[in-house]
């Protein structure tokens, strides 16, 4: 059963590879200046008016595509808008290689 499972193509599938495609882009034209708001920015142009709703709640759709967004870059679920403003790029665990 699950190998016919395998090929079927869902939007939740498709929001997954979105994640990270856009991770990998992040990786290549952010900085640490911009980092932080590029990441926030990614689940608003993910999920957004024109995406197809498979949740009840644009709102629930953001925050799993920003958990998502956070598994992808290899960081912990904690969510980074709930921190400190002394916190620097290196307190949440980014190295930014240039």
């Amino acid at each position: 059963m699950e190998s016919m499972m395998r090929g079927l193509q869902t939007p939740v599938r498709a929001i997954r590879r979105r994640v990270f495609t856009e991770v990998a882009k992040l990786g290549f034209k952010a900085d640490a200046d911009t980092l932080l708001d590029d990441m926030e920015g990614i689940p608003y142009q993910i999920v957004n008016d024109d995406t197809e709703k498979y949740r009840e709640s644009t709102y629930r759709s953001r925050a799993i595509v920003r958990e998502r967004l956070r598994l992808a870059m290899g960081l912990s679920t904690v969510s980074y808008t709930h921190l400190r403003a002394h916190d620097t790029l290196s307190d949440i665990g980014i190295r930014i290689i240039l």
